[in-house]
């Protein structure tokens, strides 16, 4: 450690300056900018807006009018990232809810669209985890519901039975007591 003595006075000095003009010259520098996005041809751009109206509907919940552009980008065959986008907003779309045309075997079969793509990168193959993980919890809750059902249906048949064995009980009490 250097100490604060007139023999360590320079250097502590020296090292204070060398690093007031490194920071401000690390503060004053301006980061470069990231290299412009591609240009977007006239069909892409109007794709791109066809999606984010796509979304918006969805924010509104106009269910049936998101479903319907989203099916309208899946048309087009091509295997870009808007195609895969809309096939994961569909999935979403028809796992949700609130949508009353919501469909889990829908869901599946834009799932198996999204999977014939192909996981060309990363990113690509995390969001089809993503959705299938989804698509599985959403069976998994519609089972749950189902065997809910079930045995709520199965209790109130029992306490049917139940009040029926009770009230011919009450009729064998008061014919013995006769």
């Amino acid at each position: 450690m250097i100490r604060n003595t007139p023999r360590f006075r320079p250097a502590l000095l020296a090292c204070s300056v060398l690093l007031g003009v490194a920071l401000l010259s690390a503060c004053s520098s301006t980061p470069e900018a990231a290299p412009a996005p591609p240009a977007l041809s006239d069909e892409q751009l109007q794709r791109q807006q066809v999606f984010d109206g796509a979304r918006k509907f969805i924010e509104r919940g106009h269910y049936l009018a998101a479903e319907t552009e989203l099916q309208r980008l899946l048309k087009n065959p091509t295997r870009d990232t808007l195609r895969r986008d809309a096939l994961a907003e569909l999935i979403l779309l028809q796992l949700n809810r609130n949508n009353p045309r919501g469909d889990i075997s829908l869901a599946l079969l834009s799932l198996d669209q999204l999977n014939a793509m192909g996981q060309q990168d990363r990113q690509q193959e995390q969001l089809f985890r993503a959705l299938s993980s989804a698509v599985e919890i959403q069976v998994r809750l519609e089972q749950a519901a189902q065997r809910n059902s079930q045995a709520s249906e199965i209790q109130a048949q029992l306490r049917r039975e139940i009040d029926s064995l009770q009230r011919a009980l009450e009729q064998l009490r008061r014919l013995s007591l006769q």
